[in-house]
C-alpha cells in the first residue's frame, strides 16, 4: 500500500477514489452462490430475530404474571365499597 501525504489534499483526494473503485470492483464481483449464500444468512437472521421477539414477549408475559399477586395473597388497594370500612357496631353486634 502506498504510503499518502495527508497534507495534500489531492493525495487524500486520490486514496479515496482508489478505496471507492476497490469497493466498487468487490461489490461487482458477487457470484451467483455467494447472492445464494446472502439470501439463505438474511432467511436465518430473520428466523432468529422472530425467534428473539417470540421468547422476548413470552418472558415479558411470564413476569407479568409473575407480579400479580396470588390466589390467597393480600392486594395493596382495597377491596369492595369504602364506605362499608367505616361502619360502627350497631345494638345486634
Amino acid at each position: 500500500m502506498k504510503d499518502t501525504d495527508f497534507t495534500n489534499p489531492e493525495a487524500v483526494q486520490n486514496s479515496e477514489a482508489e478505496i471507492a473503485a476497490e469497493a466498487a470492483v468487490a461489490t461487482t464481483t458477487v457470484s451467483a452462490d455467494a447472492a445464494t449464500d446472502t439470501a439463505t444468512d438474511v432467511e436465518a437472521m430473520l428466523a432468529e430475530a422472530e425467534q428473539r421477539g417470540y421468547l422476548r414477549g413470552r418472558n415479558e408475559a411470564i413476569a407479568e404474571q409473575i407480579d400479580r399477586p396470588g390466589l390467597w395473597e393480600e392486594t395493596d388497594s382495597p377491596k369492595g365499597v369504602s364506605i362499608l370500612d367505616n361502619i360502627s357496631p350497631g345494638i345486634w353486634d
